[in-house]
Order: C-alpha cells, then structure tokens, then sequence
C-alpha cells in the first residue's frame, strides 16, 4: 500500500513507513485516521484509496486498500486458492469488502469526503470527453443528484459534464 501512494505521488519516507507495524506514520505524509466515520463490520463509508489494516502483537497483521464497489485489493503470502507460499503469480487480489480484523482505516487528504454511488470508470469502459450513451446520462444524474450541477441528462460527456466530473473528484480528493 505504501508503495503504491509513493508511486502515486505521494513523498513517504519508506525508511520510518515501510510495514503494517508503523503505518499510522502516514499520519505524517497527508493521511487522517477515519476510522470512525467508517463501518468496519459492512464497509459503509470507505472511499476509493482508503487503508484498511490492523497490526497485533508486533508479528500478526493485513493491509487492504479499498477500490469501491465493494471491493478491496490486498496480498497475502500464498496465492489464492492454494496452501503453498511463496510467488505463484496470484498472491495479489481483488475480493469483495470483508470485515477481518481491521483496527484502522487511514484516508489520504481529505477526510470529511462522503462516499457517493458515482462511477465513472468500470471494469471495461472508461468515460470521457466525447462519450455518449446510458452510462454517461447515468453519470450525469448522479452527479446532479449529489452536486447539484445542473447538467443536462442527454447522454452525451461534453463540456459541462467533464468540468462537473473533474470537480466532483477534487471535492473528494479522486
């Protein structure tokens, strides 16, 4: 998880954050602790970006990162499916949201962002400038329906739609 927000971007010393057992150093780099403005039992409240972890006894802990939809990526020390250890090519995974045994939820900026229903990429589509159709009207209702933004639900990703989008996702940190 660390690693990925320094790729990001993100200038975290991985000399004093480097494993789950210092994590809350995040604190130091831009992260809020919001773990009580999250449900850890159903997940209710997570954003895109957020880490979930616990660490317990100094030796036994977890890291996930949530990528919305109910979903969380995390890695483990065996693949899936599999009791042997080690680089089997599928130690990385996307799974439904579970509730583990998570101790903390830390959120990179922002951390009175409020979780919305809003999709703008999927698994197989991604919208943009010059997109039309279904999605793209459903994307402008729900940002009308959260923001406020006056759009015209026609179905086509113009203008309006783009600036709507873009400050829907620096409001939340996106």
């Amino acid at each position: 998880m660390i690693s990925s927000y320094i790729k990001a971007g993100v200038p975290i010393d991985k000399n004093k954050v480097y494993y789950t057992g210092n994590m809350n150093g995040l604190k130091n780099y831009g992260f809020v602790d919001v773990t009580k403005k999250v449900n850890l039992n159903t997940g209710a409240g997570l954003l895109r970006g957020d880490i979930l972890y616990y660490h317990i006894n100094g030796t036994n802990g977890h890291t996930a990162m949530y990528c919305g939809n109910g979903k969380i990526v995390h890695a483990r020390g065996q693949s899936y499916g599999s009791p042997q250890s080690g680089d089997q090519g599928t130690e990385i995974a996307v799974t439904p949201y579970m509730r583990s045994k998570w101790q903390y939820v830390l959120r990179y900026g922002n951390s009175n962002a409020i979780a919305t229903p809003i999709t703008v990429v999927s698994s197989s589509n991604l919208y943009k400038k010059g997109s039309s159709g279904t999605k793209v009207k459903e994307i402008q209702q729900q940002l009308n329906k959260i923001g406020q933004y006056g759009l015209e639900e026609d179905g086509e990703f113009g203008s309006l739609t783009e600036a709507a989008v873009i400050d829907f996702q620096t409001k939340n940190n996106l």
